[in-house]
């Protein structure tokens, strides 16, 4: 018998629109929204889910002894 190490990882998504002079001034300001929690992703936002094994195992044998006593 082996035990195995299966990694969950699941996807949250949410589109969001804001105005902004640039790119990189959008990206800016919904990173900080998001820092400040303006935005908290939840099961709603769910997209997908993935299971990923990362390691294996080999179970040592396990052996009993009864004893009276």
């Amino acid at each position: 018998m082996k035990k195995f190490d299966v990694e969950i990882t699941e996807t949250l998504q949410r589109r969001v629109s804001v105005e902004a002079a640039s790119q990189e001034d959008a990206e800016r300001m919904v990173t900080q929204a998001w820092n400040n929690q303006d935005y908290v992703l939840d099961s709603g936002d769910f997209t997908g889910v993935d299971f990923k094994t990362v390691g294996e195992h080999e179970l040592a044998e396990t052996r009993t002894m009864d004893v009276l006593l």
